[in-house]
């Protein structure tokens, strides 16, 4: 999480300073409902509405303060899993490459590769073979 200082209220106390409705609303954000479906479960209104009244509560300084900040706590404690996990993550790729099922093998290491941008296509050499190579989603050779 955010190391907080004096100078640097910390997200808790600046969620106090929201009225019950817009700390619902932010809880609705923070835990990936629209903005719409976030207001109207904090709000009691018409759909049609909710989606302006949301944009523009958004859009209010005060709140735009805390939710930014929400964010960006949420976004740090995701990559400090993300870090806690990587050695049990590598591990377990380890263990899928190094097994006797090839086409698993196959299928993790594009799985892997594509969600990091890094998709596999064909080329043709100069010889007339085809080969295999993995290029980024720039379309730009590895």
């Amino acid at each position: 999480m955010t190391d907080t200082t004096d100078k640097q209220e910390s997200l808790e106390d600046m969620i106090t300073n929201l009225d019950a409705d817009q700390a619902s609303f932010l809880r609705g954000l923070m835990v990936g409902k629209s903005q719409t479906d976030a207001y109207l479960d904090a709000y009691e209104c018409e759909r049609k509405s909710a989606n302006a009244n949301a944009s523009r509560l958004i859009a209010n300084d005060s709140f735009h303060k805390v939710y930014v900040r929400a964010m960006l706590d949420s976004f740090e404690g995701l990559i400090d899993g993300f870090k806690r996990m990587s050695p049990v993550i590598l591990r377990r790729v380890g263990e899928i490459l190094e097994s006797e099922n090839e086409a698993v093998a196959a299928r993790v290491i594009d799985s892997i590769l594509d969600r990091i941008g890094i998709v596999k296509s064909t080329k043709l050499d100069v010889e007339g073979g085809i080969n295999l190579v993995y290029i980024d989603k720039d379309l730009k050779d590895i």
